[in-house]
């Protein structure tokens, strides 16, 4: 999904930095503009992660035919973690 009219992009509000942090991260790394990514798809999620569990959002990203997954995990300052590639379900 783009952006709406707004400007927003469809994520909870205290996520709309990260995820577009986690959109200029992928455009970076595959050296596109930043309006040919979208989100597809965002939830709240935990995982587990040395010594605990870590709590954050799960961001679905979109370019071209690639779909990305990113965890933005508010432990670790809200910074995107690119996870590999897939698809979602």
């Amino acid at each position: 999904m783009p952006a709406r009219p707004d400007g927003k992009l469809p994520v909870p509000g205290p996520w709309q930095a990260p995820a577009r942090a986690a959109i200029a991260d992928l455009v970076g790394r595959l050296g596109l503009r930043a309006a040919a990514v979208a989100v597809t798809r965002a939830e709240e999620a935990s995982w587990p992660v040395a010594g605990g569990v870590a709590s954050g959002l799960r961001v679905w990203l979109v370019a071209g035919a690639r779909t990305v997954r990113y965890r933005i995990d508010v432990s670790a300052a809200l910074a995107p973690e690119p996870e590999p590639p897939s698809e979602p379900t």
